[in-house]
């Protein structure tokens, strides 16, 4: 990877579109279901040092945590 390209990618960058780096953004439509409650948007750099499921444990860990609050504070 050449220095510098991981900001010019998201913003386009006339120089770099040269040898093929391009701004668009890749799409995916998910439909939330029972099996699949919640998704989570992240950088590249989010994932450089966190594992998918390391991300859904934390999810898991964020519910159960404000669900211990809410009990506490009833």
């Amino acid at each position: 990877m050449y220095p510098g390209t991981a900001f010019t990618r998201s913003i386009g960058d006339s120089v770099a579109e040269t040898i093929g780096v391009v701004p668009n953004p890749e799409i995916v439509v998910l439909e939330l279901t029972s099996n699949h409650p919640f998704f989570v948007i992240a950088s590249d750099g989010v994932f450089e040092f966190l594992s998918s499921q390391t991300v859904v444990d934390m999810r898991s860990l964020s519910i159960a945590l404000s669900i211990c609050a809410l009990i506490h504070r009833r």
